[in-house]
């Protein structure tokens, strides 16, 4: 119990993660084997290195920029995400909305906590609750399976403590990783102060045994470079949540969303130009950064 590491990548620490995973102990939660390591502590110490590049994991980095931006704007329904990825459709209880979406409590406290912040930078209340204890007694598709956000201001850079009942280290945590980190550095950038390391915190790290080979085969390969994603400067653009909802509802083409993003800085102009990708499929519409990471 209590394993530590720590990296300054996403890849380099993924890589140590999976290997330490494929070497836990073997259980079998609802029927499903997997190998299991408790009490992990994977601290990142770069956020800005927060998109995984690891080739054998082929991550869907449409989802990975609507998911981040679908916390950020608070939502919590299918109708927006599931056009990003149509299998999320299966973790809602009524088709409509899901149980456990982080949105709506990042947005609940987001303000919150940065006047807390600004008033006692020093402050160890900064929490954002994230578990439904509902899920104890309720029958639900979506129980969450982060429990708080908790934020630091220490030595003028915001750091962050993820805590989570459960991840998997192949399927989910390269994506948890990144929207946690990206909620991060958004508030540190509405705080006006650096960013700090990221520590992710989970009681059950595990893998299924339906991902062990793939697992076992990406260990064989060297770790990918790590490309520094762009800041995430606060607020997040009208324009930008807009183009998240407004293309999957067909509220408007392609065209009006690109001419949407003329007016937001370019750093949101590189994620706004990811979510319009999604509907066009050019590389010509991706902005610098996504350009090359999607190579």
């Amino acid at each position: 119990m209590c394993y530590a590491l720590i990296h300054d990548s996403i890849d380099e620490l993924w890589h140590e993660a999976l290997e330490m995973t494929l070497d836990g102990q073997e259980v079998a939660p609802r029927g499903q084997t997997c190998f299991e390591v408790r009490g992990a502590s994977l601290v990142l110490m770069d956020p800005t290195k927060n998109i995984l590049r690891a080739p054998a994991r082929k991550l869907s980095y449409h989802f990975l920029i609507a998911e981040w931006l679908w916390i950020l704007n608070g939502l919590d329904d299918v109708e927006t995400i599931a056009a990003y990825n149509k299998r999320i459709t299966n973790y809602s209880d009524d088709g409509k909305t899901f149980f456990g979406a982080y949105g709506p409590r990042f947005l609940r406290d987001l303000r919150h906590v940065v006047a807390l912040l600004k008033r006692d930078p020093d402050s160890r209340q900064a929490v954002i609750n994230i578990w439904r204890p509902e899920g104890l007694w309720q029958t639900t598709k979506d129980v969450p399976c982060t429990l708080t956000w908790q934020f630091f201001v220490r030595s003028g850079k915001l750091e962050m403590i993820a805590s989570m009942r459960s991840n998997d280290v192949w399927l989910g945590m390269p994506y948890d990783i990144f929207n946690f980190t990206q909620i991060q550095r958004y508030l540190a950038s509405a705080l006006g102060v650096g960013v700090g390391p990221y520590q992710h915190n989970v009681g059950s790290l595990h893998l299924y045994e339906t991902n062990e080979a793939a697992a076992a085969a990406q260990l064989l390969e060297p770790v990918a470079n790590t490309l520094t994603s762009p800041e995430p400067i606060f607020p997040c653009p009208a324009q930008v949540g807009g183009i998240l909802q407004g293309l999957p509802r067909r509220m408007f083409g392609t065209e009006a969303a690109f001419q949407m993003l003329t007016v937001v800085s370019p750093t949101w102009q590189e994620y706004g130009s990811v979510l319009i990708h999604r509907f066009t499929q050019e590389r010509s519409d991706l902005s610098h950064y996504f350009q090359e990471l999607m190579t």
